[in-house]
């Protein structure tokens, strides 16, 4: 134990009695073992303490006290005030932009490494603090900042792309109006823009556009010179768009954001509606407050009140009433009476409401746009003429009582009709070029789930770079104007409704406000700068209603892909022109059949003149092979632009155009499965120990053929760049079983089965021969048993899957009249 007297070095070198030394030291000095800090130095700590106490209280008053520091680069609401804004003046010799480089594109006058790194993949965007521009004699260069434009700049500012560092920016927008150029005088507004800081001749500059040109031409693009800007721009033409550098932009409608126009679920015109009372088909808004109207005549005591009721819900009343009558012997209150009352009127309105969103469509055709051209006004009063009630051409009112906005109503002759409102009576609306390309019309017909038919040759439609069009509204040529009626009587219903929530949809994601349509135009960039983190094409074009949650297929394939896309049929031919022109004809006939792409695989032969091919409906495109091989047919062409894809021989002549609708319906459910007609087995043979093709009528099937069926045009990049081994070249040389390859293909990658639909067997074809049914010839189906081994060996497993069972239409067994089946003409065998 170590002693008293020790010292500290001491009790160092005795580590296992340094607490003992510590515990002496402190029984010899008592409490005064911390020795007593000097006075000069306590001052000094105190007085250090001191500072820094009272730096952290003013820097807590600083930042939490109201005061009016903010910082320069800051675009917020007290600048964007036109009071107290800095005045610029414009030299009349000022520097002009140069007019506008209409070959710019992203990789040509887009500098993207102002971009840089950003790990959340968002562009910056800064907006320009707010001048007033004035020229020499100080007339100001454009009128106030409008409140659509306020509402662009304060939806950017509000977004995650806004900085105020403008050092940190990608985008630059300038906070000049040039929403209405007919408030803009061009060339100051043009030396005004080349003012802002960071111009440089308009690189990742944005400007927004709504209402381009002036009389007389109407321009359809900004006739402000801009430079390199890019032009997020309303009424585009493809002579003035610059394809992946402009952004096409809705012109926004302030009447439909004002107007409240409940939802009106799909819906199609019958010709039944036309012959009911008007009364019967526009209903009128009823609220409870309306619904019970004040009596007249009444003789009750005083202080009470009588109420009629409005005729609206007076067919609800008397249904109810007698349910609701006094009981003999028993008193019947007066506020039983009425609390009945109010219950049925609400029993009324809601089945008015389920009512009037179900009720079929008045008009099947409407325009309701003012100051169109005389030649579509004459356009569209022969078509009125022609079909009657059906069509609804309405104008601008000339007799409206004063105080009625002229913008709320359209008349057609006499008769007055609320606007919008009316659009919601008809199946399909019209969007005629008006003096600009771009009509505000179009975000009206949009929200009224009107399927707008455009009429506007080279109008580029809003967002069209990101945005299906095909899923939600339908172009007509100029020129087939007089035929628009019985184009749009050939869509078939179902399509039409969709159309129809598709339209809906699309006003409410990226038309309904300013703020929508700013926040789109930025995606849209921001997508090109990070296509590596871009929003998908189904995040862009499906309502939130059919977006599966975690649901997913696992070839990364929309789990239900859209309807309107259709699909492309691929037919493969050699010489057999008659069979090929009929087999032709009838797939034309097939309602969501996209484009025809003929495959010729003679080298010898010229395809038939154009003017031999028949004519159909969709495109026909005729691609020529460099060799004659069977696996031309599975080759991915740049004309594919639809997911399906339908592979179907020149000789098969005998499948309806039901038949094959089904098909398409059937594969949109399962898009990585092979989808077809007859059906096909592999079978283990224990005599020889091999695999063995079977095409006898057997309860099983484990392979479609290929002569007609659907498949996504995925596969078709495998079969041509990924199937395993020499099975490619193997089929090329024998000319033979590329439909077996394939089925070893999708299910070696799916681990699915194949699905059968219809009841077909076999494909009959009355003009072939003996010789060319190969499936008969017994030579065939042992090079087909052959082909299975073969690619089985290569594959190193047996991929196909049995399963027993087929898919038909669901009352295609019942016992219904035909008209009420989806698919009346499926074959029987």
């Amino acid at each position: 134990m170590p002693r008293a007297g020790l010292d500290a070095q001491e009790c160092e070198e005795e580590a296992a009695g340094v607490i003992m030394c510590a515990s002496v030291k402190y029984n010899i000095r008592g409490p005064a073992l911390i020795p007593r800090m000097k006075t000069k130095h306590r001052i000094y700590y105190i007085t250090l303490f001191s500072i820094v106490l009272l730096g952290l209280i003013a820097t807590g008053m600083f930042q939490f006290w109201p005061h009016s520091i903010e910082s320069s680069g800051d675009w917020s609401v007290e600048k964007r005030s036109v009071r107290d804004v800095p005045v610029v003046r414009l030299p009349a010799d000022s520097p002009v932009p140069e007019r506008g480089d209409l070959s710019c594109r992203m990789h040509t006058c887009f500098d993207v490494y102002r971009c840089g790194f950003n790990p959340k993949n968002k562009i910056k965007v800064y907006i320009y603090p707010l001048k007033k521009y004035v020229g020499e004699a100080g007339v100001p260069v454009s009128s106030t900042i409008s409140r659509e434009y306020n509402e662009l700049l304060t939806a950017i500012s509000d977004s995650d792309y806004y900085t105020d560092d403008i050092t940190r920016a990608c985008l630059f927008v300038p906070s000049i109006d040039l929403l209405n150029q007919n408030s803009l005088r061009v060339r100051e507004t043009a030396q005004a823009l080349a003012q802002l800081s960071r111009w440089d001749r308009g690189t990742n500059h944005l400007l927004f556009n709504m209402l381009p040109g002036g009389p007389p031409d109407y321009n359809t693009a900004l006739d402000v010179p801009r430079d390199r800007a890019l032009l997020a721009g309303g009424g585009f033409s493809t002579w003035t768009y610059r394809q992946g550098y402009d952004v096409s932009i809705p012109v926004y409608s302030p009447l439909s954001a004002e107007v409240d126009l409940p939802e009106k679920g799909p819906g199609q015109f019958s010709a039944l509606s036309t012959k009911l009372p008007r009364s019967e088909i526009q209903l009128p808004s009823v609220s409870l407050s309306s619904a019970l109207l004040p009596g007249r005549n009444s003789r009750l005591p005083e202080g009470k009140q009588a109420f009629s009721i409005n005729p609206v819900v007076q067919t609800v009343l008397r249904r109810n009433r007698s349910s609701h009558a006094p009981v003999k012997g028993q008193p019947f209150k007066e506020e039983s009476r009425q609390a009945h009352c109010v219950k049925s009127v609400h029993q009324a309105l809601w089945a008015l409401w389920a009512a009037d969103r179900q009720r079929p469509r008045r008009y099947f055709l409407l325009s309701s746009q003012v100051a169109l051209h005389p030649e579509s006004r004459e356009d569209l009063a022969a078509l009125q003429a022609r079909h009657g009630e059906a069509v609804l051409v309405l104008d601008k009112c000339s007799n409206l009582s004063e105080g009625v906005p002229a913008a709320r109503k359209r008349c057609h002759q006499q008769q007055a009709f609320d606007y919008p409102q009316v659009l919601q009576e008809a199946t399909f609306c019209m969007v005629l070029r008006g003096a600009r390309l771009g009509q505000a019309v179009l975000s009206d017909v949009l929200r009224a789930g009107c399927v707008p038919v455009i009429i506007a040759d080279s109008y580029v439609l809003p967002f069209s770079e990101v945005l299906d069009w095909k899923r939600a509204s339908v172009v007509v040529p100029e020129e087939k104007m007089s035929d628009v009626y019985s184009i749009l009587q050939s869509i078939p219903r179902r399509q039409i409704e969709e159309m129809q929530r598709q339209a809906r949809w699309f006003w409410e994601a990226y038309f309904q406000s300013i703020k929508a349509i700013a926040l789109a135009t930025l995606q849209i960039i921001n997508d090109r700068i990070y296509p590596y983190a871009a929003i998908s094409y189904e995040d862009w074009n499906d309502p939130p209603a059919v977006k599966w949650g975690s649901v997913s297929n696992p070839l990364f394939l929309p789990l239900i892909p859209p309807q309107s896309q259709g699909f492309t049929a691929i037919v493969l031919t050699y010489d057999r022109v008659e069979s090929l022109f009929r087999v032709i004809t009838e797939v034309s006939k097939v309602p969501s059949l996209s484009k025809l792409l003929v495959v010729w695989n003679n080298q010898n032969k010229n395809p038939p003149e154009d003017s031999l091919w028949p004519k159909i409906r969709v495109p026909l495109k005729v691609v020529r092979t460099a060799e004659n091989k069977l696996s031309n047919r599975f080759f991915p062409y740049d004309e594919i632009e639809t997911e399906a894809v339908l592979a179907i021989d020149d000789d098969i002549i005998m499948l309806t155009s039901d038949e094959l609708q089904f098909g398409y319906e059937v594969w949109r459910e399962f898009p990585d499965r092979l989808v077809g007609y007859p059906g096909r087995l592999h079978l283990w043979d224990h005599e020889t120990s091999k695999w063995k093709y079977e095409s006898e009528w057997t309860n099983e099937v484990s392979m479609v053929l290929t002569g007609a069926a659907f498949y996504h045009k995925y596969f078709n990049y495998l079969y041509t760049y990924k199937m395993p081994g020499d099975i490619k070249n193997w089929v090329d040389a024998h000319m033979n079983c590329e439909d077996i390859a394939m089925n070893f293909l999708v299910a070696n990658v799916t681990g699915k089965a194949v699905i059968k639909v219809t009841p077909r067997k076999k494909f009959k074809c009355p003009e072939c021969t003996a010789i060319d049914g190969l499936s008969l010839d017994q030579t065939h189906m042992v090079e087909r048993s052959e082909c299975i081994n073969k690619f089985a060996s290569v594959f190193g497993t047996m991929p196909l899957k049995v399963v027993e069972h087929r898919a038909d239409p669901v009352l295609y067994k019942d016992d219904f009249p035909e008209k009420l089946k989806s698919f009346p003409n499926i074959g029987s065998l």
